[in-house]
């Protein structure tokens, strides 16, 4: 189980690569990490709760991609696309 700890680490190190769009950096993070922690809803809740609407885009639309369960990814991002300010 992840702990606030591990997530508040993987957020710290995920953060600066979305933002730098460093793509490679990023997926080596990703297959470190595990795509399973980085796709699932306690990390994604996480973030979500630290407002990094960025992170939370990136993470879901990741999800959408790669889960069988499309729809629920899918509702998550909008949801949070949906919280963004005109």
């Amino acid at each position: 189980m992840w702990t606030e700890s591990n997530m508040s680490s993987a957020h710290q190190q995920l953060s600066p690569l979305i933002a730098e769009e460093n793509f490679q950096a990023l997926d080596t993070a990703i297959q470190q990490l595990g795509l399973n922690f980085v796709i699932g809803n306690s990390f994604i809740d996480y973030c979500s709760l630290k407002h990094d609407l960025a992170m939370v885009t990136f993470l879901t639309t990741l999800a959408a991609h790669n889960t069988p369960n499309v729809r629920l990814a899918e509702l998550i991002r909008r949801h949070d696309d949906s919280l963004r300010l005109p």
